[in-house]
């Protein structure tokens, strides 16, 4: 993993992005302080689609009652406006 000042990143952004693409991890420092992380998309989307842990706490949450409010898929086409 490679580390950066904020500063490189705003004037380099290409160059990081490039280091993200080749599966490189990039953390973002403000005064020598981790403060954020670029990493490789298919990376940070194995974590974000593992869903199954959340059902079940969701379940448990909830015990099996209606949760009030849209379904997420119509959220999502009102978000895009496409329709």
């Amino acid at each position: 993993m490679q580390s950066s000042s904020i500063r490189y990143v705003q004037h380099h952004f290409s160059d990081v992005l490039k280091l993200a693409e080749t599966g490189e991890e990039v953390q973002v420092l403000r005064r020598n302080k981790p403060v954020a992380m670029i990493v490789p998309l298919e990376k940070n989307n194995e974590i974000a689609l593992s869903w199954d842990s959340h059902s079940s706490e969701i379940e448990t949450i909830f015990n099996g009652k209606k949760v009030p409010g849209k379904l997420m898929s119509d959220i999502v086409v009102d978000a895009r406006g496409d329709f």
